[in-house]
């Protein structure tokens, strides 16, 4: 799987050298899935597209001194319409996001 998997790359690389970043995660993707979970991903898979939009909400969600509310937790009481309570919008939203991906996930 890993030798296909860096043959597949490198044929990306080659074919569009200016998208390599995205031919190097699709190749470690590929090889996780299978090794993690026996899942064998295909050209433009969705769970590849689902993995990385988790991955992005995952980033933003840790990222040092983003959320004000994190220093001063007092502002989780204020209420979501409030001005500069975009955090409860976003936290909302990312929670139906991901409680959608837990029930397609497990539904097959």
């Amino acid at each position: 799987m890993q030798i296909r998997q860096a043959r597949t790359m490198t044929l990306d690389v080659i074919t569009s050298p200016l998208g390599y970043m995205q031919a190097v995660k699709r190749a470690v993707a590929a090889i996780t899935f299978l090794v993690a979970y026996g899942y064998e991903l295909k050209d433009d898979d969705e769970m590849l597209l689902e993995a990385d939009r988790g991955l992005r909400i995952f980033e933003k969600l840790l990222t040092p001194g983003a959320w004000l509310v994190d220093a001063f937790p007092i502002l989780q009481l204020i209420p979501s319409w409030f001005p500069g309570a975009n955090f409860k919008h976003l936290a909302k939203a990312w929670g139906r996001s991901c409680k959608r991906r837990e029930l397609r996930l497990s539904t097959g």
